[in-house]
């Protein structure tokens, strides 16, 4: 039989971690062109792992509702879910950790793709 050790998940989950975060990375940069052309990589590469450590915190767990959390923090700011003008987005805090359905973050990613087609970027 074969066994994985401790220390083998450890790497496992870590480089499973670096591939999100990569995929995080290139996804801004695809996407979010001229709102990261002028963050340093190390910058935009602390801001995402931020980002995730933020949408846990708030219960998020798969990798898509993350990709939407992060979507809606490049679009508003970090702290969108204390910005009082847009408190429309406050439920993300309600979400449990056990919800894989990521549609409510699916309507708020497409507001704020509105938002950002009516702000020209």
């Amino acid at each position: 039989m074969l066994k994985i050790e401790d220390h083998q998940l450890a790497t496992l989950r870590e480089q499973r971690a670096t591939r999100f975060e990569q995929r995080l990375f290139d996804h801004a940069r695809t996407h979010f062109r001229q709102r990261c052309a002028r963050i340093p990589d190390a910058d935009l590469r602390r801001g995402i792992r931020a980002t995730i450590e933020s949408a846990r915190g708030h219960g998020l767990r798969s990798e898509l509702a993350i990709c939407l959390y992060f979507n809606v923090a490049v679009c508003f700011g970090m702290d969108f879910l204390a910005n009082p003008n847009i408190r429309w987005v406050a439920p993300v805090q309600r979400l449990d950790q056990e919800v894989a359905d990521p549609a409510w973050m699916l309507r708020v990613n497409e507001i704020a793709g509105r938002t950002l087609k009516m702000e020209g970027r």
